[in-house]
């Protein structure tokens, strides 16, 4: 409370009236009060047990694995055959039902179902046969 009222009566000049002088104080006494949680966060004391000196980021190893598993996807969506290929793109990448993919192509839900499953099928298997080699 005691920072609140030097800050209202440094800052006096800066009140306009638009608010209760109530209202202006609680906002000063609120501000006052953020600033010191946030000082006070940043000298806590954490337990060294607590501590979470593990590194988020992944491995150079990991980071390469996942860029060719990537790439190796990639590589087998684009060796789809054309209907395959454009069903799986709109399921997987775009987020479409299989209602609307029926819609584009004009055709049934179930063919846009089947396709899908194929497509994912064809996929898995290429990937299977390149681990593999």
């Amino acid at each position: 409370m005691q920072e609140t009222f030097y800050q209202a009566f440094l800052h006096i000049d800066r009140f306009e009236g638009r608010s209760s002088l109530y209202t202006w104080l609680c906002c000063i006494g609120k501000n006052a009060w953020l600033r010191e949680c946030k000082r006070r966060s940043r000298y806590a004391d954490t337990p060294y047990e607590n501590l979470d000196l593990t590194d988020p980021s992944p491995t150079p190893e990991a980071d390469l694995l996942q860029r060719e598993r990537s790439r190796r996807l990639r590589q087998a969506v684009i060796n789809l055959a054309d209907p395959y290929r454009e069903v799986f793109i709109l399921r997987a990448y775009g987020g479409l039902k299989l209602k609307e993919i029926a819609a584009l192509h004009q055709k049934s839900e179930s063919w846009a179902r089947v396709t899908w499953l194929r497509a994912r099928k064809i996929i898995m298997e290429e990937l299977r046969d390149e681990m593999e080699l």
